[in-house]
């Protein structure tokens, strides 16, 4: 952000907030929990049967 930007910001009353945003394997979370849980899920995933066509490895609750 530019010293002009902020000095706009302060101007107008404007405020800006940063928002966390968290990874895992390629997807997107935008609270720690969910991307916690799904990684625990992933991580049990390799004893799964794979005959499901994957589909127990995404939703392990199901099978």
């Amino acid at each position: 952000m530019t010293e002009e930007q902020k000095e706009l910001m302060k101007r107008y009353g404007i405020t800006v907030e940063s928002k966390s945003v968290y990874f895992y394997k390629g997807y997107k979370y935008g609270h720690l929990k969910d991307a916690l849980n799904y990684a625990k899920v992933d991580a049990g995933a390799g004893t799964q049967p794979e005959s499901t066509g994957g589909l127990a490895k995404r939703f392990p609750w199901l099978f």
